[in-house]
């Protein structure tokens, strides 16, 4: 009898042990979204950025919750704003900018680049003078 309660003690003991040093993954696996839950919860992400206030630990928290990896929105969020047109989306562009100044990876990029892509910065070179102004050939 008192062998096995011993060898039942190891036994726990090990099993302890192993679980200890399991990794624990702080990222849920990455799953395939369906384009609207994609859209929601970036939508959700972008207004929790921009109303409330998160920060890059709230984002993270967040998708955690949602079950969806940053790389996997990343993914997504780079073919949704391919197929939008420039100049019709300033909020959303807007709102991309504030989650690019997080620095959250791959997302951040990403949305840095879509941003870039719905609203382009101006030109910094002046406008072209009027032909015939001053300066311009025929004046006298």
């Amino acid at each position: 009898m008192g062998f096995k309660r011993l060898w039942q003690a190891c036994c726990r003991w090990w099993q302890r042990v192993w679980q200890r040093n399991a990794p624990v993954s702080a990222v849920p696996p990455a799953l395939t979204l369906d384009p609207v839950q994609a859209e929601s919860i970036l939508m959700e992400l972008l207004a929790g950025i921009a109303e409330a206030g998160w920060n890059r630990a709230a984002a993270q928290a967040f998708l955690i919750q949602k079950s969806c990896s940053a790389s996997t929105l990343a993914t997504w969020l780079e073919q949704f704003g391919a197929g939008l047109e420039p100049g019709h989306h300033d909020e959303l562009a807007h709102r991309l900018q504030q989650l690019a100044h997080l620095q959250y990876g791959d997302l951040s990029q990403v949305a840095a680049k879509v941003a870039r892509h719905l609203h382009p910065p101006p030109s910094n070179l002046p406008p072209a003078p009027p032909p015939g102004g001053p300066g311009g050939a025929g004046g006298g």
